[in-house]
């Protein structure tokens, strides 16, 4: 079945463009019977007084040259017939515009960055053998006349990465930034230590990395109380791999985010320096995955003298506005007893142990701003008092982040309501092992970091994250990169695109039609849109006569529960029209939906049916049924999925 969706081009009317994410407006020529064609001959021209714009440049090129074959030779001065990169210092720092007709290509940016989106666009308009990783034969590398112009609604658009318990090399690193790239992801938030481990260099206090990057051993992959006696490393990023995966981040945009946890999450700092803990002794870092009660003292002077020597190296390698240093589920059972920390309390007037915390965070947040950088932290550092001049990155939930932007500081929302990448993707089990709960694609997806916050305070909302903690990773790229993509994809248009162009029916058909396919071609091993996808329709079955037919899912369906199931339409000259649409458990009707809708080239909703059903699909063999006639011919192709729409 699978074979017949490669019809000929000739057999084809052409689909709208697949961008993600979706640009603020993006205007068709649909009168236009030409198209602009990127051949041998195309070159492409640059400003070369943009700080940065040879480095968009460079990317865009060496995507182009390994696909097509073509030379495509970069000059500063402009050429006929080129993509031509023009200053526009009146643009956003991250917008841009294209216009795309028949002479030429013309994309305008007031920085590099706007210029690396207005490439990245510009690929994302050419058909998708554009990412490949070889050169491809006989394609007519076409673009349609169109006009894009476009900026990001939030200026942070994430995601972090966990390699304290589950390390992952440079060259991992690189690929998830690659496959960032192309969703204009423009923050990697690296978790660099945690209790699980310290991973990069620290060259005034080398016992940070020499003792805290070592485990006895780690857990039997899915026996999280099982050790594999295996010593863990070490391991740990030197600092000339640091330098190089910045400067690899800067020519895709992408600012990198460092964070050095404290005061909590602290055991592999302290492996190498017990002596700021409260107790001092012989200390590891935890093997497994458990907590521990040992975090650093801030009632010893020689802490502050130690962490700021860390975050002094730290700032020397990374040009990153903000400086994460954790602040989360700090466990301050070693304070109540620390002659030191009680001294600290006494002398500083405080009488909780969330304002000695407090005080520990505002010592780092004013030590950061004296060199001209600011602190951000997990919404504990809310807890005993904000310190002043500091971010707040919301994880439980959104609370704590409408909290802090009411206060006047900037919020980055990572809710593990929405965006917890360790959470589980489908409402039945796939290959791999999650912490717990559900983030289906489609809940990240209908996130608005707005939401419930008045108007005047949403400036302080300065964008969105995706978080993957790797306690359940198992595996090596293909466990971390399943969890967080397609995910992140959502969570790119969510941070890109205003809430009112956000539209899931378009999302999903993007992805289906185009933008599964692109990850695919760079290499990241995505998870499936759906578990409950893959059935298909095609000419062979399709009359301009209703007739019912039935699909079998090859996957399944978990939970009870609220499904939409969605016709997609890929290819073909007609539409296809549908009705009475019915879910059924081993050949019994469990759900049905009798509106008539129309699966067609540019989707309007019509094309997506709600399926409520009160049973479990666990175990049973699953179908979908529907009426459907093709409009005006049966030259039509295309796909079925079926999502969950609940965290439930």
């Amino acid at each position: 079945m699978l074979g017949a969706l490669l019809v000929s081009f000739a057999l084809c009317r052409r689909l709208p463009p697949a961008l993600v994410p979706q640009p603020k407006v993006f205007e068709l020529d649909e009168e236009a019977e030409d198209t602009w064609s990127l051949t041998k001959s195309t070159v492409l021209t640059y400003p070369a007084d943009v700080e940065g714009v040879v480095d968009a440049v460079n990317y865009f090129a060496r995507i182009v040259r390994v696909s097509t074959g073509f030379p495509l030779d970069i000059y500063t001065e402009e050429k006929k017939k080129s993509i031509k990169l023009t200053l526009n210092s009146a643009l956003p720092k991250e917008g841009y515009t294209v216009d795309v007709a028949e002479n030429g290509v013309t994309i305008k940016a007031s920085t590099s960055a706007g210029f690396f989106y207005g490439l990245q666009t510009l690929l994302q308009l050419l058909p998708v053998e554009i990412y490949s990783k070889s050169t491809q034969h006989g394609f007519e590398w076409e673009v349609p006349l169109c006009h894009v112009q476009d900026e990001p609604r939030f200026g942070w658009r994430g995601i972090m990465l966990d390699v304290s318990r589950h390390f992952f090399d440079k060259d991992s690193i690189k690929k998830l930034l690659d496959a960032m790239a192309i969703q204009k992801l423009n923050v990697f938030h690296w978790h660099l230590c945690d209790d699980q481990g310290w991973r990069i260099e620290i060259k005034k206090y080398p016992n940070f990395h020499l003792k805290g990057s070592k485990g006895a051993y780690r857990p039997v992959p899915w026996h999280n109380d099982v050790p594999d006696n295996v010593p863990y490393g070490p391991y740990y990023y030197t600092q000339e791999e640091v330098k190089e995966i910045i400067a690899y981040a800067k020519q895709r945009a992408i600012t990198i985010v460092p964070e050095i946890e404290m005061p909590g999450h602290a055991l592999g700092g302290l492996a190498g320096y017990p002596e700021i803990s409260c107790n001092g002794g012989d200390l590891e870092p935890l093997p497994d995955f458990s907590g521990t009660i040992e975090v650093y003292c801030p009632g010893n002077d020689l802490t502050f003298t130690i962490l700021q020597g860390v975050l002094d190296e730290v700032m020397e390698l990374f040009d990153s506005e903000y400086i994460h240093t954790g602040g989360d589920e700090c466990v301050k059972t070693r304070w109540q007893s620390c002659p030191k920390c009680q001294k600290r309390m006494k002398d500083q007037g405080l009488s909780t142990y969330d304002q000695l915390q407090s005080w520990f965070v505002q010592q780092m947040a004013n030590y950061l701003e004296s060199k001209g950088r600011h602190l951000i932290g997990w919404d504990e550092i809310l807890e005993g008092g904000l310190a002043s001049g500091a971010a707040v990155m919301s994880w439980r939930g959104t609370s704590g982040g409408i909290a802090a932007a009411k206060m006047g500081h900037n919020v980055v929302m990572s809710p593990n309501t929405h965006y917890y990448l360790d959470h589980a993707q489908f409402p039945v089990d796939d290959a791999y092992q999650y912490i717990c709960c559900l983030k289906p694609l489609y809940v990240g997806y209908s996130y608005n970091p707005t939401d419930g916050i008045e108007e005047e305070y949403h400036k302080y909302i300065i964008g969105v994250q995706g978080n993957q903690w790797t306690e359940y990773v198992w595996g090596e790229d293909y466990d971390m990169q399943y969890k967080i993509f397609p995910r992140a994809c959502a969570i790119a248009e969510v941070g890109w695109s205003l809430n009112e162009n956000k539209d899931w029916n378009r999302f999903l058909t993007n992805m289906v039609r185009s933008h599964s396919k692109r990850l695919q071609k760079i290499g990241v091993y995505a998870a499936p849109l759906s578990l409950a996808q893959g059935a298909y329709w095609a000419p062979e079955n399709i009359t301009t006569q209703y007739t019912t037919r039935t699909w079998k899912i090859p996957g399944g369906i978990g939970n009870a529960g609220p499904y939409q199931v969605a016709f997609i339409l890929t290819g073909g000259t007609n539409k296809l029209s549908i009705h009475n649409v019915n879910l059924l458990f081993d050949d019994e009707v469990v759900a049905s939906d009798p509106k008539e809708g129309i699966a067609s080239w540019d989707q309007t909703g019509t094309n997506i049916w709600t399926l409520n059903t009160k049973e479990s699909g666990k175990g049973k063999e699953i179908k979908i049924q529907a009426d459907v006639a093709g409009v005006d011919g049966a030259q039509t192709y295309g796909e079925i999925v079926i999502y969950y729409t609940s965290t439930n």
